[in-house]
């Protein structure tokens, strides 16, 4: 829920879209100073220029000037690459890579009008990436199911995951194989999720691959989940 004095409405937020300048980090100095000379090098007026600019991609920005004898597209990758090379007094909104790492990686994203290699820029890469988008979840995913063999959504419907041969709590082989499974599940346009619906046991490759399966309270409807030979 939204806390005092925020302004956000109250409710429930599942993800979260971001604006990158002026939400996330603060460019117009470096802006301002690669648009400023390109500008100068084609006789613009920098007072009534620099304003237009802001907020639009750079081919558009160039296209409305009309420029006689230049290619916007070609002008246009020459300011991205400038913009992502020259990237002196660019600056984080203050709290915004702290908020943004305390979100899990697949709560939120970026729009904007930057192209993907610029915007990049602003989200975390390296060892940190691997860290916060893939290791963490992971390891938070199969700690859940190491202590109640379900995440929350699971623990909320009445579910769990069990050893589809001996109804018992899965090994942390099992999981592990479990959680990997889910990239195979979800690579080919989600078959692997979607096969759930169409498996007498309501496997899921994940499912087949790591030998579990999700039980609940009976509910009706679906095919009681045996056991053993």
């Amino acid at each position: 829920m939204a806390g005092r004095g925020s302004s956000l409405p109250e409710g429930r937020y599942s993800a979260f879209l971001f604006d990158m300048d002026g939400t996330i980090i603060n460019s117009i100095a470096a802006a301002e100073r690669i648009w400023g000379a390109w500008a100068v090098r084609h006789g613009l007026e920098l007072a009534s220029f620099l304003p237009t600019m802001h907020g639009s991609r750079a081919v558009d920005t160039i296209t409305r000037l009309g420029l006689p004898g230049i290619n916007p597209e070609a002008e246009a990758l020459k300011i991205t690459d400038a913009e992502i090379t020259d990237v002196e007094g660019i600056v984080e909104i203050p709290g915004a890579a702290d908020f943004l790492r305390s979100l899990p990686a697949n709560v939120w994203a970026v729009v904007t009008s930057a192209p993907r290699d610029l915007a990049s820029g602003v989200t975390l890469s390296g060892p940190a990436n691997i860290l916060v988008s893939y290791i963490l979840p992971a390891a938070v995913v199969i700690a859940f199911w190491q202590a109640r063999q379900a995440t929350p959504g699971k623990m909320a419907i009445g579910a769990r995951i069990v050893d589809a041969k001996t109804g018992g709590k899965p090994s942390f082989k099992q999981e592990a194989i479990r959680y990997l499974g889910y990239f195979v599940s979800t690579f080919p346009l989600c078959l692997g999720l979607i096969w759930v619906g169409i498996d007498k046991r309501k496997q899921g490759w994940h499912d087949k691959l790591a030998g579990t399966v999700v039980v609940r309270r009976k509910h009706g409807g679906a095919e009681p989940v045996r056991f053993g030979d």
